[in-house]
């Protein structure tokens, strides 16, 4: 699906940029950030044909490459992929003397260059019309030129700092950055996209000062489909049993796991049942946080716990067909869990903390969460939680029931229905924050100071001399060097000239930029003259 303008011809469709800036080597595959970046960058490209340009550093580019299978692997939509790094921005702008610049820039050994060189090459390079950031705490996101959308998924460590402030490593400070960027980001025009109207009201709108309601909007994530097929066969629970030590009978909770998360009301859940049903325990696939180790040596209940560490995808759904329920303790979720949308995937019962986001979500498919008493406990009240679990062994299969009914309402929304909401935004912040490159270094003294010898930048962007050097820029592989042996026998006198004039007068970029600008004139003129 394409947008169509008043004539009725097709709209072009705008180009996405995501922001995945990390300066630190990072692990997204079973994150929920990464899940919702890939599943939101397909249906763009899907409904609309976008072509998306996800910006990473050259250390996290295998991570994103293994994140974003699904899209690579589908060559109907595979060729509007690009994923750039400072490494390809250094290839791309190699033959190109407008910026060579950036060239030096890039291979600068100066540790200040570093911290902002993804910034550099984004604003110099980059052709989306807007931009996505995943996530808020990638804060060198104020350095971009484009306009931005910021996707909001929660403010948890302000909720929630008291619970935070107990861990080892904690840092605050951390925390108040996230704030100042978030703030300054919108009081540069920044748009603020969550996914429920809980975080909308109770940490956008009441944390991040100065944002302004009309600069923010809600949407709705859908269930995420599992990446399973008939063609696919699960893991045997034998396999698992062997490669994880999973036990015959155990309760399932997938998670990274953080304070919020509330892995202690398991523990007890655990400590409540540890005479009557001995025999069942808890599977994880997280690290415990400092509280919830505590409880567990407390109570004697490590023997109780299996820790799986990472699974696959397919693995994941294995595992939470062969539990005997899964479990969502959480005091936060943006919506209902999808640890438990997953489970009822597979038709295993789920157990589901009442959290505003969750209570939302049901209200909004038309589920009145008074309903739901058989599967929704406050996750404080391990009584309500053991009494779930009894009536879960007398009651399974009504209970199953129940979730499908839940589940079929809620996959009538789609990532198709996402993308339409989210093309809406982009469209509109295309008009607003639109810095030019130069605005960029003159706000920022130290790559302003290391670029004070190089040509001034403007925002033009390098635009092919004709159609065939455009069509060797979009081969992947050969194209510098096609593109190189182009200009060697299209221009071979301009590229000596230059050759010999760097080599003997060791002129700056600029006098090489002037210079090729005369050559290229006078090769139009004669060529003016050789037609007449």
């Amino acid at each position: 699906m394409s947008k169509t303008t008043s004539t009725g011809k097709a709209a072009p469709s705008l180009r996405i940029g995501i922001w995945f800036g990390f300066p630190f080597e990072i692990q997204t595959k079973r994150e929920g950030i990464g899940r919702y970046t890939v599943s939101l960058a397909k249906a763009l490209m899907e409904n609309f044909n976008s072509e998306v340009e996800l910006w990473c550093y050259e250390i996290n580019k295998s991570n994103f490459e293994s994140l974003f299978e699904p899209i690579i692997k589908d060559k109907s939509i595979s060729h509007l992929l690009r994923i750039h790094t400072e490494a390809s921005s250094l290839n791309q702008c190699q033959l190109d003397i407008e910026t060579s610049w950036l060239r030096d820039f890039i291979r600068s050994k100066d540790v200040i260059h570093r911290d902002q060189l993804l910034e550099v090459c984004c604003n110099t390079l980059s052709k989306a019309d807007c931009f996505l950031v995943p996530i808020v705490s990638l804060t060198n996101a104020i350095n971009l030129i484009h306009p931005v959308v910021i996707a909001l998924h929660d403010l948890v460590t302000v909720e929630f700092k008291h619970l935070f402030a107990e861990e080892e490593g904690y840092d605050e400070q951390s925390t108040k950055s996230v704030l100042l960027f978030a703030q300054q980001i919108a009081a540069d025009g920044a748009f603020f996209c969550s996914n429920s109207n809980y975080v909308r009201n109770n940490h956008a709108l009441k944390y991040i000062d100065g944002l302004r309601s009309e600069r923010t909007d809600y949407i709705h994530l859908p269930v995420i489909p599992p990446p399973i097929h008939q063609d696919v066969a699960l893991p045997s629970k034998e396999v698992l049993e062997y490669k994880y030590g999973l036990p015959k009978r155990y309760f399932f909770y997938p998670t990274q796991i953080r304070p919020y998360k509330n892995l202690e009301a398991l523990i007890r859940l655990l400590d409540r049942i540890r005479f009557s049903d001995p025999d069942l325990k808890l599977v994880i696939t997280g690290k415990p946080n400092k509280r919830a180790s505590a409880l567990s040596k407390i109570l004697a209940l490590d023997d109780q716990i299996v820790l799986t560490g990472d699974v696959s995808e397919i693995e994941l759904y294995a595992l939470h067909k062969y539990a005997e329920f899964s479990i969502a303790p959480s005091y936060f979720e943006g919506g209902i869990p999808w640890q438990a949308l997953e489970a009822i995937q597979m038709e295993t019962p789920a157990l589901i903390a009442r959290t505003p986001g969750a209570i939302e979500r049901l209200e909004s498919i038309g589920i009145d969460p008074n309903d739901c008493t058989d599967f929704v406990f406050d996750p404080d009240n391990i009584d309500q939680l053991t009494g779930l679990y009894r009536n879960l062994q007398a009651n399974r299969t009504t209970i199953i029931e129940q979730q499908k009914r839940i589940q079929k309402l809620l996959t009538q929304y789609t990532w198709s229905d996402v993308a339409n909401r989210y093309y809406n935004i982009f469209s509109t912040r295309t008009i607003t924050r639109k810095r030019s490159v130069a605005a960029f270094l003159e706000t920022n003294s130290a790559i302003k100071a290391s670029l004070q010898q190089k040509p001034p930048l403007t925002d033009t962007r390098i635009q092919p001399q004709n159609k065939y050097v455009a069509a060797l820029k979009k081969l992947p592989i050969v194209s510098p060097i096609l593109l190189y042996t182009w200009r060697l026998l299209k221009a071979p006198q301009t590229l000596a000239s230059i050759w010999q004039m760097s080599m003997e007068t060791k002129n700056s970029v600029a006098d090489l930029k002037i210079l090729l600008t005369n050559q290229r004139t006078a090769a139009n003129k004669n060529s003016e003259i050789n037609k007449l």
